[in-house]
């Protein structure tokens, strides 16, 4: 298998889910774990999620109805995912799951009822825009990412980056950000920070203490994005990075230097169906779903994610 630069194999089989007959999927190199960080085990196997492509016809009435229906055509009839272990609920996304022994089953108007396991967020790499406006040459970047899920909620980062300068694209190193249910949906935040005196691990446990004592809650802000809340009051997600900003950059400026950060929600639909649709390519990074440009001192950056789909 052909190998880049750094040692990584540039190409793997494709993740087809069992049953999709839609295109094969680009897919980027196999993701790291990095020494000394902890992730959520995953002893899920590739290839056993399945889809019915079609809306559910009218006939089926219910998105109830839709999901027993799919839960019926699964091997076994349905035996492979179990029986239920929930009533039928409601996505962030105008869409419905219902919990099995072994997996979820959602349901969508527009793409039918899908069955998954877990899902993993896969920390994809990043690209350089602009460099900081200062006269040290180049950057030597790092990124946190904290996330809420409905599995768990914490917070990892990789590797710190060296001599980076406008126009790099780094496709390395991957780790795995989340693991566990899609959920309602996964809210994430980026902080990208520039070292100048300080040790990206202390301020990597900083960060998610800080967020532990905030973040808590941004996975239930970020969820009425779109949703008046009591009042009429919509609360957004730059509300909800506001928040967590507003404990994280005076723990850590002292030390090194928050170019920026930017908050995203996931939706349990890009989850659960982005194996339905090929991959994106932004330069060298292969990716699924992408943060908006974090910039600050004159730096522009991004960071990309791959979505990992599992069956029971």
């Amino acid at each position: 298998m052909a190998v880049d630069e750094f040692g990584l194999a540039t190409a793997r089989k494709a993740n087809v889910p069992f049953g999709y007959a839609g295109p094969a999927r680009t897919a980027p190199p196999p993701y790291q774990r990095v020494a000394g960080m902890s992730y959520p085990a995953s002893t899920k196997k590739v290839g056993a999620v399945s889809s019915s492509l079609q809306p559910a016809s009218p006939s089926t009435g219910t998105a109830a109805a839709a999901i027993q229906d799919h839960w019926a055509t699964l091997p076994g009839a349905g035996a492979a995912i179990g029986r239920a272990v929930s009533e039928v609920a409601r996505t962030s996304d105008d869409g419905y799951y219902q919990a099995f022994e072994r997996g979820l089953i959602y349901w969508w108007p527009d793409t039918g009822a899908v069955n998954v396991g877990n899902v993993e967020l896969v920390y994809a790499g990043m690209n350089c825009f602009n460099e900081t406006s200062r006269l040290s040459g180049s950057d030597e970047p790092y990124f946190i990412v904290s996330h809420v899920g409905d599995s768990n909620m914490g917070t990892s980062s990789g590797v710190h980056y060296q001599n980076v300068d406008a126009g790099g694209s780094f496709p390395y190193p991957s780790w795995v950000v989340y693991s566990g249910s899609p959920g309602h949906h996964l809210s994430v935040t980026v902080f990208t920070m520039e070292q100048d005196q300080g040790d990206p691990a202390e301020i990597q446990a900083k960060i998610a203490g800080a967020f532990a004592s905030v973040g808590g809650a941004v996975g239930t802000v970020v969820s009425l994005a779109a949703t008046p809340a009591a009042g009429g009051v919509v609360i957004t997600v730059a509300g909800a990075l506001a928040a967590i900003s507003a404990v994280v950059v005076p723990l850590v400026a002292s030390q090194d230097d928050v170019l920026g950060d930017t908050s995203m929600m996931i939706s349990a639909k890009t989850l659960v169906t982005s194996y339905m649709v090929p991959r994106k390519t932004d330069r060298n990074v292969v990716y699924d779903v992408s943060s908006d440009m974090i910039s600050g001192d004159g730096a522009n950056y991004k960071v990309y994610f791959t979505i990992e789909n599992y069956g029971w």
